[in-house]
């Protein structure tokens, strides 16, 4: 009685669906090897497109990183370049100022 609820369009399913793939869901003796040829094709191609957006995407952040650092250079640079003025100007003054105390005790 069971049997006959079920329509030959489900019977065929899952005869195909046996066919085509073994308990472990690894291609079936059935199955055609061009068929799992195919398969393993677009699978790979699928893995080398996140790979290669991957890869885009790790470019993209290096090159990000490089400028950031270009650009924190330049401004170690020009800090650096504000304290070597003010370490000129301040030996100057401190000159300065010795010529100006040696011309007081004279």
């Amino acid at each position: 009685m069971y049997i006959s609820s079920l329509t030959s369009l489900d019977l065929l399913s899952n005869k195909e669906q046996a066919r085509s793939t073994s308990r472990h869901g690894e291609p079936g003796p059935w199955m055609d090897q061009a068929t799992a040829g195919k398969e393993v094709e677009v699978e790979a191609a699928k893995q080398r497109d996140i790979c290669e957006q991957r890869l885009n995407e790790v470019k993209q952040d290096m090159a990000e990183a490089r400028k950031q650092w270009h650009e924190e250079q330049r401004e170690l640079q020009a800090d650096c370049q504000e304290v070597e003025l003010g370490i000129k100007e301040s030996h100057e003054n401190v000159r300065r100022l010795r010529e100006e105390k040696n011309e007081m005790q004279k």
